[in-house]
């Protein structure tokens, strides 16, 4: 009989999952990243390249590079009907300092009513060039900023975003790097719409640019990606990265 020790990834409630260091979610050649989770898969799109075993961070299972161009992975059509949701992930950033996207689960964020958009380096509407975690529903925005110090060029992080309707309006896109929950980095934007109404849709999730890979290519790599229709506890969240950080040397 098998017996497992020490901190597991959280499988409940996961919509789409990849990770570097598996060779079935990427076999080493190819676009297709095969989903870990209920069968959602995802491409290598205008060239992302997969890098495998790396030794400048022992045994970080490799991860797929992200050229600031206009490459990014994209998946196939997430379906998350909740307004309580969850991303976590590996992340380094590179040494760009031009307006930047980390995720895009939209076809058009400034036009739909029911996705998400976060950005690294990015000014809007009176923020200025920081980390922004932004919600749209039928009423507007919702939109919070944090420290772009929170990813320092060339280190790996551990990220997580939540977006949490059901909690003040101030206090609903919450983000997490190695498990320590960060405090807003700047007033609020005024962008402060409440959408608890409105649950998460059906898009295409698109990492490391925009929809379509127009607009704010981002400069850096990441490793695994994990969502869920749900929130994960703080438990959960540091267990997540209990179970891979030694890969990342974090």
């Amino acid at each position: 009989m098998a017996v497992e020790f020490g901190p597991r990834v959280a499988n409940e409630g996961l919509v789409f999952a990849f990770d570097s260091a598996s060779n079935f979610s990427y076999g080493g050649y190819g676009t297709t990243i095969n989903g870990l989770a209920a069968g959602v898969d995802a491409s290598l799109t205008n060239g992302a390249d997969h890098q495998g075993y790396s030794l400048l961070v022992e045994n970080n299972g490799g991860y797929v590079m992200l050229d600031g161009a206009d490459d990014y992975i994209q998946t196939n059509d997430i379906t998350l009907d909740s307004n309580r949701i969850t991303v976590d992930c590996f992340v380094r950033a590179g040494t760009a300092t031009t307006a930047q996207v980390l995720f895009e689960f939209s076809n058009n964020f400034t036009s739909v009513n029911d996705g998400f958009l976060v950005s690294y380096y990015d000014t809007y509407s009176g923020i200025t060039s920081d980390l922004l975690i932004s919600r749209k529903g039928d009423y507007g925005m919702n939109m919070r900023a944090y420290s772009k110090g929170l990813l320092p060029p060339d280190s790996w992080r551990h990220l997580c975003v939540q977006f949490d309707e059901t909690q003040l309006v101030s206090d609903r896109n919450i983000l997490y790097i190695n498990t320590e929950k960060q405090p807003p980095s700047q007033p609020q934007s005024g962008h402060n719409a409440d959408n608890s109404g409105t649950n998460f849709g059906t898009h295409k999730l698109c990492i490391g640019g925009r929809y379509g890979g127009a607009a704010g290519p981002f400069l850096g790599d990441i490793a695994s990606l994990r969502v869920y229709n749900r929130l994960l506890s703080d438990d959960e969240i540091r267990s997540n990265y209990l179970a891979l950080k030694n890969r990342f040397g974090l």
